[in-house]
């Protein structure tokens, strides 16, 4: 049996207010699901939805060249608090096995190849979660509209 390679890329990951997401199922082949949370300072509820999507073909070899650079044998990456972080999850005949690539902490891409290739990965899975964004922006407003007392 093949071992199956697919990444896993979890973003804002410290407890800021904002867009998070954690993508499940990211290949090499720029297909990728997963689901995406809104978490509103304020009042505002928070809302969730699923997420997939593809990187588009003119941008495959970058984003493959990115997975490239992220995913080595840089030793094992300790827990420490961060803002995203990529797991590889190899999936063979013994089950799932999961492997910390990095923590990326903002900044790290200043000094660090590899945070900069995630920051790069990041701004390209971002252009194709707009969409996503969008809708739970309106989902949100129509929840408050919802509650709001009539005059």
């Amino acid at each position: 049996m093949s071992v199956e390679q697919v990444y896993v890329l979890r973003y804002r990951c410290d407890g800021t207010t904002g867009f998070r997401w954690t993508l499940r199922g990211l290949r090499a082949d720029g297909s990728f699901y997963g689901e995406m949370q809104l978490h509103p300072s304020g009042s505002a509820p928070a809302v969730a939805c699923c997420v997939q999507g593809q990187i588009p073909s003119d941008r495959l070899d970058e984003f493959r060249t990115h997975l490239q650079v992220i995913d080595c044998d840089c030793g094992a990456q300790l827990m420490q608090p961060h803002f995203a972080v990529m797991f590889l999850r190899k999936t063979g005949a013994t089950g799932p096995e999961f492997v910390r690539l990095l923590n990326y902490r903002r900044g790290d891409e200043l000094h660090c190849a590899r945070a900069a290739a995630v920051v790069q990965m990041i701004k390209l899975v971002q252009q194709q979660l707009r969409p996503f964004q969008r809708q739970l922006l309106n989902f949100q407003r129509q929840l408050l509209n919802a509650v709001q007392p009539d005059d």
